[in-house]
């Protein structure tokens, strides 16, 4: 295990460890390391979910990071109604991403990390409130959508060793996961057709592009929005006529929504900033969040033109997760939410510490010279 790789002048590979920082030599040019990692230094501030590390080194060998060792992200699930009043949904500690209700509105798929390279999709029963496993597979299981029936999940998944791709699996949690898409890029998925016909999903490249997979079958998604910019969170509208999505086309992420099938045009819905977009049942409204605001469109379509209205704050309030971190019910009323929990203990995050001539401390720990 280790995350957050870095190499040194001196001819290291360090990285992040459970808070502690790892050296070993390593050759840039045949990225071969020589014997076996050290510790050379305890109390660094880390992150399981992400893999991330609060440390950063001059080409001089100053050294500076914040102290705190490994943070365990724990997160609730809560239910927030237009007002921004919450109550408790899931309330068990964990680290949880990206709620996704089930079309009926009485289960919640999310998936849940437990190191920085494993995650598994999980099915909260609301009614029942049990949360079950649905995978079981190595590696990382991330992004879960439901069919519009309700009867099958679909998620991103790198549990073949290499790049993400798409599978599909009985909700149940009957049956394997059937691996549906190929190809060498990585593909995360974003929403499932009103119909059940078509997955959207954004693959990384250069950048991320909107792709879409006609489902019966393993096959090479196909293209809908390629551009030099990031667009990603595609969602189809409630009639499957119209797409949201993401774009920092103008420097900054902003809504954006655009005919799947029928004409051309784009239009700008988001006005100072925006992301993470999600229809109303009844495709009159879109939200989406910008900072701690979840913002409201009212929405009019005609024809193949599309009108959407001034966006407006419904509600201020902090959400955590790496992805998108809430939901709309199929009633409209009120949202799945991610809440982070306050962490046990206190960190002052304004200390930062410095190491000067840091790379003579790892030389000494872990020699150049070997001979």
């Amino acid at each position: 295990g280790g995350s957050y790789g870095r190499y040194l002048p001196t001819g290291h590979l360090v990285f992040v460890q459970g808070g502690t920082l790892f050296a070993v030599l390593m050759d840039p040019d045949t990225l071969r390391v020589q014997g076996s990692p050290a510790p050379v230094l305890e109390g660094v501030t880390s992150q399981t979910s992400s893999g991330g590390a609060e440390f950063a080194f001059s080409d001089t060998g100053v050294l500076v990071y914040h102290p705190g060792g490994q943070e365990f992200t724990s997160r609730s699930i809560v239910w927030v109604d237009r007002a921004g009043q919450t109550t408790p949904l899931l309330e068990t500690p964990g680290n949880y991403n990206s709620p996704r209700l089930s079309p009926d509105g009485t289960k919640l798929a999310l998936f849940q990390s437990t190191t920085v390279s494993e995650a598994d999709i999980r099915i909260y029963d609301i009614q029942r409130k049990t949360l079950s496993r649905m995978t079981f597979a190595e590696g990382s299981n991330i992004l879960a959508a439901w069919s519009p029936d309700g009867s099958r999940i679909f998620f991103s998944s790198d549990r073949d060793g290499g790049s993400y791709k798409i599978f599909g699996k009985p909700s149940d949690g009957t049956g394997i996961a059937e691996k549906l898409t190929i190809g060498d890029e990585p593909h995360y998925l974003s929403d499932v057709s009103p119909d059940g016909s078509t997955l959207l999903l954004a693959q990384a490249g250069t950048n991320h592009d909107i792709m879409t997979l006609e489902l019966g079958g393993v096959g090479q998604p196909e293209v809908f929005l390629q551009t030099p910019f990031t667009e990603s969170y595609a969602r189809f509208s409630p009639d499957g006529r119209w797409i949201a999505y993401s774009s920092d086309e103008s420097g900054r992420m902003e809504i954006y929504v655009r005919p799947f099938k029928h004409g051309g045009g784009k239009w700008q819905v988001s006005t100072n900033g925006g992301n993470f977009p999600c229809w109303s049942s009844d495709g009159k409204e879109l939200f989406y969040r910008n900072g701690n605001a979840l913002m409201v469109v009212g929405v009019t379509t005609e024809g193949s033109t599309f009108q959407p209205g001034n966006p407006t704050v419904l509600f201020e309030l902090e959400a955590s997760g790496l992805f998108r971190p809430y939901d709309v019910a199929p009633d409209g009323k009120r949202f799945v939410w991610i809440k982070k929990e306050a962490p046990k203990g206190e960190v002052d995050h304004s200390l930062l510490r410095f190491i000067f001539n840091w790379f003579d401390e790892v030389e000494a720990k872990v020699p150049t010279d070997r001979n």
